[in-house]
């Protein structure tokens, strides 16, 4: 009897230290919960602080909003957004002094017309008009040519002296070849009436335009020559309705 109290008491005291045991077990797994949590806080707070930090940031990138970062020499854009503002600054700068040239034209012409009027005249003809303009026209191609050709024939400037003082031989068949060509290019434009007259106030105004600005580098004087193709291809075909293929000719010539 008194051995199996004794077996008893043995087994009451192993199940205690299981339980026990157990219970560390159940302790320790809760408190590694606990650590685990407080880790995950640290890192949200810590993603939430750099998240902070990108925003400051932001203030730097390009401000048309292409995501990548602008700079103050470049008013706040990149590299690739400053250049399409510039270009497109530099296309409107030439559209007004279009405009400009065109008005210009405009009141010029009008001037001309009261002139006529007062003496009688009934219009101002296209025929009269180049008349009038004849020698001023020659004069400005002659400006021109002489400009563009500088830069693209090898050779120009050892012949630029010899320019200064030509024989009246050679000036005289310069004269009459330049007058050829233009009455060529007039008579050309009289097959399209008043659409002609337009392309014609257009080559006129880039004339205009060239002998103003002289001093352009070589780069700009080819966006003026581009626009102006563009101008007249472009009232050719939407104000005039003139066919692609005639609006092909006209280009050609011009």
């Amino acid at each position: 009897v008194h051995g199996g109290r004794e077996e008893a008491e043995r087994r009451r005291q192993r199940v205690r230290r299981r339980e026990a045991g157990e219970g560390s077990l159940f302790l320790g797994w809760v408190w590694s919960r606990k650590q685990a949590a407080e880790k995950s806080r640290s890192k949200m707070s810590v993603k939430s602080e750099r998240r902070g930090i990108h925003v400051d940031q932001s203030e730097l990138l390009c401000k048309k909003g292409c995501g990548y970062y602008g700079n103050v020499a470049w008013q706040g854009y990149c590299s690739k957004c400053w250049r399409e503002e510039y270009q497109k600054a530099r296309q409107k700068q030439i559209q007004e002094d279009w405009e400009l040239a065109e008005r210009l034209q405009r009141e010029e012409e009008e001037a001309y017309a009261n002139t006529q009027h007062t003496h009688g005249a009934q219009s101002l003809t296209f025929t009269k008009f180049e008349e009038k303009k004849t020698n001023e026209k020659l004069r400005k191609v002659a400006t021109v040519k002489k400009f563009f050709g500088a830069s693209s024939r090898p050779g120009t400037k050892k012949e630029v002296p010899e320019a200064k003082a030509p024989s009246p031989s050679i000036s005289r068949q310069v004269s009459i070849e330049t007058d050829r060509v233009s009455k060529d290019f007039i008579e050309f434009l009289k097959t399209y009436n008043k659409a002609g007259q337009e392309v014609y106030k257009q080559c006129k105004l880039f004339l205009d335009t060239m002998h103003r600005k002289r001093e352009l580098s070589i780069e700009e004087q080819s966006e003026y020559a581009q626009s102006l193709y563009q101008n007249v291809a472009d009232k050719l075909q939407t104000r005039w309705k003139v066919p692609p293929e005639k609006v092909e000719k006209v280009m050609d010539q011009v």
